[in-house]
């Protein structure tokens, strides 16, 4: 533990942050990176919106669904890429937009950081670091889930005396249950409930994010869309190489996977057989048959 802190710390040290900070004080991952983001000087500039303002701006959100390129299952058998979009949403961030109204200044300084800290995880990644490369990960990731979070009223605690935490947190309390002798969950409203978030910054990049996927779209056909990873066939795969998309690069694709053929049922249901014979599962349980999983494909696109 004392040795991943430390890690960690080092990498936080290295930052042009305005005033030093503690990792070793922070218990979430999305504190700690909110910590590092104000330091660094990601939010000069921007408000913090709620109420109506903030829900108009969080319904002008589109998320990403998967989806084939008709909206039918789809049965295709031949040499597929499934290439994915690296570090996903984290891609479309350019800025976050100042103001409370009109938006038209923009700290970029959120890109800066992300590049940083982007790099430094995919060195750990080469140098098979995969834990301080999932820790990065889900810092960064929690940037952009951070921003659009909802307000959480009702709090569950479990407690072993349901008796006495009912009598002391009277006026809070929305509601108990017993498991055992006296022991059970309470349900509590919180006494402090944070509604302030910044849905402007996430509007930016899912604004971003969906023109990157559209992009791509233009210049190849996509098969099977799944929120930030596509499935194409080989030239195309090739095409996009030749443009310079194939790359480690925030932003880039990297290969995830290489299909031999594929039967996708709905959505996010698919299996398929990889080049390298390997049978693959994508939401489904390996117990199923995958002949027969394969027939039904072929069967509903018939009909």
């Amino acid at each position: 533990m004392n040795y991943r802190l430390n890690e960690l710390q080092q990498i936080v040290d290295s930052l042009p942050l305005r005033n030093h900070i503690d990792v070793s004080l922070y218990y979430k991952f999305s504190e700690l990176m909110q910590k590092i983001m104000y330091e660094y000087g990601v939010y000069d500039g921007v408000k913090e919106l709620c109420g109506r303002k903030a829900k108009v701006i969080r319904d002008q959100c589109i998320f990403p669904k998967s989806h084939t390129y008709n909206n039918k299952p789809l049965y295709l058998k031949k040499k597929l890429y499934y290439i994915d979009l690296n570090s996903s949403y984290l891609a479309g961030i350019d800025e976050i937009p100042c103001g409370s109204t009109d938006f038209i200044e923009k700290n970029t300084k959120i890109k800066e950081l992300i590049e940083t800290l982007y790099n430094i995880r995919l060195e750990a990644k080469n140098k098979s670091n995969t834990k301080l490369a999932t820790t990065l990960k889900f810092m960064m990731n929690s940037c952009y889930g951070y921003s659009i979070r909802r307000p959480k009223i009702i709090k569950r605690k479990y407690t072993n005396n349901v008796n006495n935490y009912v009598n002391t947190f009277a006026p809070y309390v929305a509601g108990y249950n017993y498991v055992g002798n006296n022991t059970g969950f309470v349900d509590t409203v919180n006494s402090f409930v944070p509604h302030f978030t910044t849905p402007q910054f996430a509007l930016d990049i899912l604004t971003n994010f969906n023109k990157k996927i559209n992009e791509i779209s233009q210049l190849v056909h996509v098969w099977y869309y799944n929120i930030d990873s596509i499935l194409i066939d080989e030239d195309d795969y090739n095409k996009l190489n030749k443009l310079g998309y194939i790359n480690e690069n925030l932003g880039g694709f990297k290969i995830e996977h290489i299909f031999n053929e594929i039967a996708i049922k709905s959505a996010k249901l698919f299996v398929g057989t990889l080049v390298d014979g390997t049978r693959f599962y994508h939401c489904a349980k390996k117990n199923i048959d995958y002949t027969d999983f394969v027939n039904e494909v072929k069967k509903l696109i018939s009909t």
